[in-house]
């Protein structure tokens, strides 16, 4: 037994010494680097997103986006600056593909990169993407923005027609409830062809997959 195994005895002030089981001292320990309290590793999901960049040199922009786990406050953001420079490596982002590629694990010190294999991807090529807004642009407007322009209306159908034959997936209604703030989730998304899920942004800022409202429907 080294010396730093050896019992102890502990002694009063007076210098009586007490049994162990006797002892009424607790040593004090610094909890906060042991891992039992480290909120480490947290894997989160990773996707690359689009969106509409008003007054910029281009009518659309693309960009990473991590996903923080629900239960999750927080991740330091020199953390996640450093996983998008690494992601950001690994992406063509001459033809990028849109939607969840992989996950990234935040350990104490480093992060690991995990792209989900070809197969697995439930991804669209911004074309596909481009043709989708075209789509719920011309399905939101009313229809009065179109005939007072001078556009007919059969011409909007048309357009709507060739959106629908040409894309490979379809669109369709999810509804659920959103895992963070409990409100019911209810859009129209395009995924790809007979999915029974899709993804759809809640209002308070929380991405999520949803079931298909005809899938939920057919349970009862």
């Amino acid at each position: 037994m080294n010396a730093t195994e050896q019992e102890t005895t502990g002694t009063t002030l007076s210098g009586d010494e007490l049994p162990p089981e006797d002892d009424p001292h607790e040593p004090t320990t610094d909890t906060k680097h042991q891992d039992e309290n480290s909120i480490y590793p947290i894997t989160s999901e990773f996707r690359v997103r689009a969106s509409f960049d008003d007054g910029g040199r281009h009518p659309f922009s693309v960009g990473i986006t991590i996903e923080i786990p629900f239960g999750v406050d927080t991740i330091p953001t020199q953390r996640t600056k450093a996983a998008r420079e690494d992601i950001n490596r690994k992406i063509d982002w001459e033809n990028p593909e849109l939607g969840a590629l992989g996950t990234i694990t935040f350990s104490e010190k480093d992060h690991v990169i995990k792209f989900y294999p070809e197969e697995e991807r439930d991804t669209k090529t911004v074309g596909e993407w481009v043709m989708e807004q075209f789509y719920y642009v011309l399905e939101q407007a009313n229809a009065s923005q179109f005939t007072e322009g001078g556009i007919p209306l059969t011409d909007v159908t048309d357009m709507q027609d060739i959106v629908h034959r040409n894309l490979p997936g379809e669109f369709i209604t999810v509804e659920g409830e959103c895992n963070k703030c409990g409100e019911t989730v209810r859009a129209e998304t395009y995924v790809s062809k007979d999915a029974d899920q899709g993804f759809a942004w809640c209002d308070c800022g929380i991405g999520s997959s949803y079931p298909r409202v005809d899938e939920i429907a057919s349970d009862d």
